[in-house]
């Protein structure tokens, strides 16, 4: 179990700013969402323990941070609200489901115009086989994870997802070895 991240007693502003890209052919114009939440000590220690055991009822994370499960409730209901908090997802063993090749993928496109890097990001965004997607500075353009069945399915998706592209300018994988650490924790100060 991974030691528990303590909060600081005082009160923190959390805001969150999504910058949406400019508008291109028929895409909605973009908007500028802006939450802004104020987080106490109970705050802080409740999204730790939802961290660490998302599976836990609000009365067990209510005992652990000292709250009724109405407030539990209330507070993680805000959290949602304001975008704080995304989603709850179980984090399964790729491996133990028939997918043990994990490949970390970096993209480079041809050009950068923000149609084909819509086009581009839809289609990986399309594939259930990308878990993750970075859209990165430095010399290439995206990093990717990808899962895979056997080395052959991750041949098959790379034609599929570079080799049939015309957009596409290189591609170079690296394969897992071995997991040193995997974590989807936050860090709280």
């Amino acid at each position: 179990m991974p030691a528990q991240i303590r909060a600081e007693t005082d009160v923190r502003w959390v805001t969150d700013v999504l910058d949406l890209r400019e508008p291109i052919a028929g895409i909605p114009s973009p908007t500028i969402a802006v939450t802004t939440m104020m987080l106490d000590k109970r705050d802080y220690d409740l999204i730790n323990a939802m961290q660490i055991d998302s599976t836990s009822s609000q009365l067990q994370l209510g005992e652990k941070v000292g709250l009724s499960a109405p407030a539990v409730n209330r507070r993680i209901k805000k959290m949602f609200d304001t975008g704080l908090l995304s989603r709850q997802v179980v984090v399964e063993n790729a491996s133990e489901l028939g997918l043990p090749i994990t490949a970390i993928t970096h993209v480079q496109v041809i050009k950068t115009h923000i149609e084909t890097l819509v086009q581009i990001e839809a289609k990986l965004r399309a594939s259930p086989y990308v878990q993750q997607c970075y859209y990165v500075s430095g010399n290439w353009d995206f990093i990717l994870i990808i899962l895979a069945k056997d080395p052959e399915h991750y041949s098959k998706l790379v034609r599929e997802l570079f080799n049939d592209n015309p957009h596409i300018k290189r591609y170079e994988t690296s394969i897992k070895i071995k997991t040193v650490k995997h974590s989807y924790v936050t860090p709280l100060s």
